[in-house]
């Protein structure tokens, strides 16, 4: 196993792993943004599916009118939640690979 130092022009010694430790950086942030984004989908899928299963959740109350208002929030949440979800994932993913890039290259210098 070879190892390798780099001094860049502040004089700063850096091994091969400090160099590419960006790309475990962005993997690490991107693998953990995936799960996070499956369980946000998940929880979408969730109340999707409560909101449209069995009776109604509240039939003594009002005769049942409340009922219609509940599934519509659920199924609004569920939505809301798979809409916003991939907007987030793709933003947070691309800006903070930005940011690791730009680390990068003032390190490259």
């Amino acid at each position: 196993m070879e190892f390798y130092v780099y001094i860049n022009k502040d004089k700063k010694i850096r091994t091969d792993y400090q160099k590419h430790r960006f790309i475990l950086d962005i993997l690490s942030k991107v693998i953990t943004n995936l799960l996070s984004a499956g369980l946000l989908l998940f929880f979408g899928y969730w109340l999707f599916f409560t909101s449209n299963m069995g009776s109604s959740y509240l039939p003594n109350v009002r005769d049942g009118v409340f009922d219609m208002g509940i599934r519509f929030t659920l199924l609004g949440l569920a939505t809301l939640i798979w809409l916003l979800t991939p907007i987030w994932f793709f933003w947070s993913t691309i800006r903070y690979g930005y940011q690791r890039y730009q680390e990068y290259q003032s390190y490259k210098r």
